[in-house]
């Protein structure tokens, strides 16, 4: 029996485990969980702690949507949202923005131009912008109507104007939006990483305007 002569020992002592599978079991217990590609940059990158910055110093980075920038109607359906129900903090969370290296400024604010130009239901471009947004571009857009005050919601004759019984917006607009904010490095050192928590930030969206019209078509429970 193998319990009574055990392994290279004396009779009755218990069995030894294989050296490998020791060493193993120990390799496993102390490595590290594996974080994403995002994960990655945003730790390495990182400044650390919540910024509030202007919307007009924010603007959107031309790999955003594949370059297709930002769609005017989205951040309409946004300011909609916020419209009837207020800002939610929880909703829209803080934006991750990276601080436009000085030799990438001038590619960035012409797209921002055109992109703005191009489009009536965009809000004017603001020269002064210096940080590009990762995450929440619509958001912010949309936070800049609502500070500019003078556009009218799609589709009606309405101009765009804060609710000032919303505190949270009018916290958004006179302090700035919380924003995590990312080394400039990160722009030319890791464009990959860029790009997959930009890409993340989108499939969030898609994912939640999904979600929405699913639960708007009482279908949810049946996918």
């Amino acid at each position: 029996a193998v319990a009574a002569a055990g392994v290279l020992g004396s009779p009755g002592a218990p069995a030894s485990a294989p050296a490998s599978a020791s060493a193993s079991a120990s390799a496993s217990a102390n490595r590290a969980p594996t974080a994403s590609l995002p994960e990655r940059a945003r730790s390495k990158y990182s400044l650390g702690g919540i910024r509030f910055i202007k919307a007009e110093l924010l603007g959107t980075i031309p790999c955003n949507r594949s370059g297709l920038g930002v769609s005017g109607y989205h951040v309409h359906e946004v300011v909609s949202s916020i419209r009837a129900d207020g800002l939610s903090r929880h909703r829209y969370r803080d934006a991750t923005v990276i601080k436009v290296p000085a030799h990438r400024l001038d590619e960035f604010r012409a797209f921002n131009k055109s992109m703005c130009e191009g489009d009536d239901l965009l809000p004017a471009f603001a020269p002064s912008m210096c940080y590009g947004l990762l995450t929440k571009n619509h958001f912010a857009h949309a936070v800049k109507l609502f500070d500019a005050a003078s556009a009218t919601l799609h589709g009606t004759k309405e101009v765009i104007k804060p609710n000032p019984l919303d505190k949270q917006l009018g916290l958004h607009l006179s302090e700035g939006m919380a924003c995590e904010v990312l080394r400039e490095e990160l722009w030319d050192e890791d464009p990959e990483g860029l790009r997959a928590i930009v890409g993340e930030d989108n499939f969030d969206s898609t994912s939640l305007d999904h979600n929405k019209r699913l639960l708007a078509e009482g279908s949810c429970m049946s996918q």
